[in-house]
């Protein structure tokens, strides 16, 4: 599946995704920020009735 996702991106002039990429819904890997902002929330007052939760930030890639 790699391959041909590769070879179809080259053929179209497109930017070759990395490998990893392929398997995250959202189509990318995700930027420090938004990881920072998970634990941020999850430090902050705002959760102080937060328990027991997984929180994923993974852009989907358990989903599939």
């Amino acid at each position: 599946a790699f391959e041909k996702a590769l070879e179809e991106s080259e053929a179209e002039g497109r930017e070759v995704p990395q490998r990893g990429n392929l398997i995250i819904p959202l189509g990318r890997a995700s930027e420090t920020r938004e990881q920072a902002e998970a634990a941020i929330f999850l430090a902050s007052d705002r959760s102080s009735y937060v328990t027991g939760v997984t929180l994923d930030v993974n852009g989907g890639m358990h989903m599939r």
